[in-house]
This record gives C-alpha cells, structure tokens and sequence, in this order.
C-alpha cells in the first residue's frame, strides 16, 4: 500500500489550507478546473502536477512562467517529495509537502507492561508504538511543552527591557527636572546675595 499525502498551503492565499493527495495525479494551478486551486497572480493557470510514481509523489513543473521550486532549488525535471519538502510555486507561495499514513505493520510488538521483563540478547527489544497524530503527552503535563520548565519560562525579555527602558527615562525625566528648578532657585537667589 502506498503512503498517503498532503501539502498544506504555508504562504500565499488561504494559508493553513490543508490539500489531500487523493488521487494518483493533481495539477496545481490558477485555474478553477486544477484539483489544487491557489489563486494568485504569481501561479500560472496549470504550474505544477504532483504524481503518485513507485510508491511516492513526485513533483514536476508544467513550464510556469515564475517556475517551481523545491526547498529553495529551481525544478528542471520530475523530483521525488519527502515529508518536510517546502514547495514554492513562483516566489509567492509555498506548500509543504508531508505523509499522513503509512502501510499497517502487523509485526509490532505490543507495549512493554510495568513490571514485564526486559528482552533479551536474542529478542527484539519492545517499542512503544503510537497511532498517527501528535506525539501523545504526559498526562501530569499543561499546556505548551515551554510551560514545563516554570514560571520563569513566561517572562518575555523584550518587555523587561522595555520596563527598564521606561524607568531610565523617568527617572531622567525628574532628575532633569530637578535641575531646572535648582537652577532657577539659583538665579533667583543670586541676586539677593
């Protein structure tokens, strides 16, 4: 069986759109009739075909005027799509290009149990196998992996320069002004001395 994508529209028009690879060849382009819509000015009306090829998506340019690009490198000829793949449609817009799902793998071994013993030299050792989706998380664990590390971690430190910044000024502010006053009690006491 082979692996299933999906490219998800980083730059450009509509970004965050998520495209499935659901068939075994797409055309992106401009035009409403392409499987893959990106409505830009930049993206000729058919730029790009992505095809299903031995097991994989490939990518080729359908001779766009502003070209097709993957991971930053002109394309002149089909080239295969690995997970991570940026692909540029002119200089305008960008997709990435990922695997939703691999072939199911009746070989996996079960989940280790608490107090089960380790394998041995002779046995494969026991894997902790997930379903697809984000990496599961500790259940003891809230919010974003940054909170873990504490309080501290929410300190932005452009706003604590930005509070020292302001009190420097502020204390200037006064001192300035202080000296202005003094120098008027001076000039006005100057003259009855």
């Amino acid at each position: 069986m082979t692996a299933s994508g999906e490219i998800i529209l980083k730059r450009g028009p509509e970004a965050g759109r998520t495209f499935a690879l659901h068939r075994d060849t797409l055309v992106l382009g401009r035009d409403p009739r392409c499987e893959v819509v990106i409505d830009h000015p930049q993206v000729s009306r058919a730029h790009a075909r992505i095809t299903r090829r031995d097991r994989a998506w490939q990518i080729e340019d359908l001779d766009s005027t502003n070209g097709t690009f993957v991971n930053g490198v002109l394309l002149t000829r089909p080239r295969r799509l690995t997970t991570g793949d940026a692909i540029g449609l002119s200089e305008a817009v960008t997709l990435i290009y990922r695997e939703t799902a691999r072939p199911a793998d009746h070989t996996r071994r079960p989940v280790a149990e608490p107090g089960r013993e380790r394998p041995g030299r002779d046995q494969e050792p026991l894997r902790r196998t997930y379903p697809a989706g984000p990496a599961p998380q500790r259940p003891d664990a809230v919010g974003p992996p940054s909170d873990i590390r504490g309080r501290d971690s929410d300190i932005d430190p452009y706003r604590t320069w930005l509070w020292v910044a302001i009190g420097c000024a502020a204390t200037l502010l006064v001192l300035g002004c202080a000296a202005v006053a003094l120098l008027y009690l001076l000039s006005v006491l100057a003259p009855a001395l």
